[in-house]
């Protein structure tokens, strides 16, 4: 059983083209109220510690000066810029702009990334659900277009949206340019592209290159591995020390993006960390959990895949590096919202045992994250290193309920599983 391809973004621009003015009028008003909220709450006056980093290696590359210790000469930066240098290059113009101006572009682009990310996961949603007619929505156009602004909007509530708003990052942007590749939205000769371009903005986006291996969709692979080494390449040119610097020494130290134990450190790294202390057994054990997590987390994102379910397939590894990453800091979980909107669909059309376990699944997940339940226990001056009982629970937790999913998906998608239904990660056997 297969799906079909996500239609590209010149029909999708032709819709748009068709709709009746009132319509565009009400669709836009929607993204502009959200985008006022967003520029209220952050806008040129919000500090954003996070692109104040990016602004100040930028500003570094600007003036000739090395973009990994420019924060030294700022009091009161502690952390340096962690991205490979391609990165600085497309921030470059944030810095010409001016702090402010940089601050209205950042939370601008990320609210356009959140609607495109709610459009996307309705969508990809629908047509899961469609593979069995009796299991559809059937909604209009119309309905499904509003019910996905409305779940662009209620991405705020969730903690890792705020946060990447708060601190000025980039995940919602770097979310949506993999969606827009991985679901089929761009043109087919290209895809691929995006990828490549996310993984030389930063390194954990590599993965999808070794799932579309996975999956044998090797010419994206290829179009991916070959940009991502046209955006090394193009570093090394215009910043040779400064390439050979990240990669013989800041990409491989993990200490360099922050404390691998703090709170906000969500990765297999941050709980073992917290659990068993910062020290040499930890050091030692990690490193194979993360390389087993990342084996078995590609295994049942090609097995979702082959059973039909690219949107699902592509969320299992979007799971998979939040897990694996040295550093995995509550904002990079951005993926809650297609997350989320994906366990309500499986919800939706399974009964029984499974039912009930995806229930459990997705309540603890969509609290986890839109509580922020980490922040909840003790944390800073060291005390995530004395958690215990409930405490680690809550500390935990969205590693735990990433954890908890991708149990349960590469459970249910073994090949010699008798027919299952799971909604829109549904491993429906045809």
């Amino acid at each position: 059983m297969t799906l079909s391809p996500a239609p590209d973004l010149r029909l999708q621009i032709d819709r748009i083209k068709r709709l009746s003015l009132s319509r565009k009028l009400g669709y836009g008003a929607v993204v502009a109220a959200l985008l006022g909220v967003c520029l209220a709450v952050w806008g040129p006056a919000h500090p954003m510690y996070d692109l104040r980093v990016y602004l100040v290696a930028a500003d570094a590359l600007l003036h000739g000066e090395d973009i990994y210790s420019a924060h030294l000469l700022h009091p009161g930066m502690a952390l340096g810029f962690t991205y490979p240098p391609f990165a600085v290059l497309l921030f470059a113009p944030f810095a010409l702009i001016g702090t402010g101006a940089a601050r209205v572009a950042i939370t601008s682009l990320s609210v356009v990334s959140l609607i495109a990310i709610g459009q996307m996961s309705v969508r990809a949603a629908n047509r899961s659900l469609g593979l069995r007619h009796s299991s559809r929505l059937g909604w209009s156009r119309h309905r499904l277009v509003l019910v996905a602004l409305a779940c662009g909007v209620a991405g705020l509530a969730f903690e890792p949206v705020r946060m990447t708003f708060h601190l000025g990052q980039i995940n919602l942007i770097l979310l949506a340019m993999l969606m827009l590749d991985l679901l089929g939205y761009t043109p087919r000769r290209f895809r691929g592209a995006l990828i490549g371009i996310a993984t030389g903005i930063k390194l954990t986006p590599g993965l999808f290159i070794i799932y579309l291996l996975a999956c044998r969709r090797y010419r994206e692979a290829a179009v991916a591995s070959g940009v991502t080494a046209g955006t090394i390449v193009l570093g090394g040119i215009l910043m040779p020390l400064q390439s050979t610097d990240y990669f013989t020494r800041y990409m491989l130290d993990p200490d360099r993006p922050g404390i691998s134990y703090m709170i906000a450190n969500q990765s297999i790294r941050g709980v073992f960390t917290r659990v068993l202390g910062d020290n040499a057994l930890t050091g030692t054990l990690w490193p194979v959990a993360a390389v087993v997590t990342c084996l078995l987390g590609v295994l049942a994102a090609r097995q979702v895949h082959d059973r039909g379910y690219p949107f699902e397939s592509v969320l299992l590894v979007f799971l998979t590096t939040g897990l694996v990453s040295p550093i995995s800091w509550t904002g990079h979980f951005v993926y809650a919202l297609p997350v989320t909107i994906a366990l309500a669909a499986w919800i939706y059309r399974t009964q029984g045992p499974v039912r009930h376990a995806l229930t459990l699944i997705g309540v603890f997940w969509t609290a986890s994250l839109t509580l922020g339940l980490p922040w909840w226990a003790p944390h800073f001056d060291d005390l995530e290193l004395t958690h215990r009982s409930y405490n680690l629970v809550l500390a935990n937790s969205y590693a735990i309920g990433t954890a908890a999913i991708l149990a349960f998906a590469l459970l249910l998608s073994r090949p010699r599983q008798s027919p299952l239904r799971i909604g829109v990660g549904g491993l429906v056997k045809s």
